[in-house]
């Protein structure tokens, strides 16, 4: 379970980062807010709603052998409905494989190499944009004195933690929501697992609105700040409402503002010169 978890994690965060810097490279400082909110959109969707597709898929109830297997751990058997291994992990890995498959093939690389997908004069007027928003068209050359050089700078640590801070209340709802409607307020397997998906339309809706508005008004910090704060008093609520419905409130409020935090903590980042 620790090698498979650590995969997921290492997987995650390689595609995230790397689907994030070739939006940037794409985009000037002030279009790339709601492009990168649109793209984290997708993400926040398809988890809000991996529950109800996982309650689905349970319902095979061994068919095919899917869900014969080893016992899985307390937080998965609450998730899960089931005290067995299920197969959907075998389903939902398939359709990820599968994906990231045609992405290999429909994944447009930088704009200074996109010959193939852009006309010379294209290409020229890519590079030019970006060259006059913030003048780094063009990679550098990777070598260890400027890895090095960035390695000492002091910043890429405050973001990396600032990311971090924004991560993991993410991770902790799309983990534990179910588990908390199940066991903490009552609901059967299949009414915790229906309502951990509607907190995602509210993100997925306060993510690109904020994005919007971030490049609309050029600003970045203090919605982030607003963002964790909101998230901040989510989650509180979440774990110490004196009811199942200010619980829920709490979800709704903590998971609809936490979204935004990881796309804005990166286009910040992404624009930080412009600051």
């Amino acid at each position: 379970p620790i090698y498979s978890t650590t995969l997921l994690v290492e997987e995650h965060m390689l595609f995230i980062s790397g689907c994030t810097y070739l939006i940037t490279c794409w985009y000037t400082r002030f279009e790339v807010g709601k492009r990168l909110a649109g793209f984290w959109i997708l993400s926040v969707i398809l988890g809000g709603f991996a529950a109800i597709f996982a309650y689905v898929l349970t319902l095979l109830k061994g068919r095919e052998g899917l869900m014969v297997g080893n016992e899985v751990y307390p937080h998965q058997k609450a998730y899960l409905g089931t005290d067995r291994s299920p197969g959907i992990f075998i389903i939902e890995g398939a359709i990820t494989v599968f994906v990231c498959a045609i992405g290999w093939f429909v994944i447009v690389d930088f704009p200074a190499k996109a010959g193939k997908f852009l006309a010379p004069e294209e290409k020229k007027f890519m590079i030019d944009r970006i060259n006059n928003d913030r003048g780094d068209a063009e990679e550098d050359q990777v070598n260890a004195r400027r890895i090095l050089h960035h390695l000492k700078d002091w910043r890429l640590y405050f973001w990396s933690f600032n990311l971090m801070a924004s991560t993991l209340p993410g991770y902790a709802y799309s983990y534990f929501l179910p588990v908390i409607l199940k066991q903490g307020m009552g609901y059967s397997t299949a009414q915790s697992q229906l309502l951990s998906a509607p907190p995602y339309v509210l993100a997925a809706i306060m993510t690109f609105t904020s994005g919007w508005l971030g490049d609309r008004y050029h600003i970045r910090g203090p919605l982030i700040a607003v963002h964790q704060l909101l998230t901040a008093v989510g989650m509180l609520i979440t774990a110490y409402g004196g009811s199942n419905a200010a619980r829920y409130f709490g979800a709704f409020l903590g998971i609809g503002f936490l979204q935004y935090c990881i796309p804005g903590v990166i286009t910040f980042q992404a624009s930080k010169s412009s600051f």
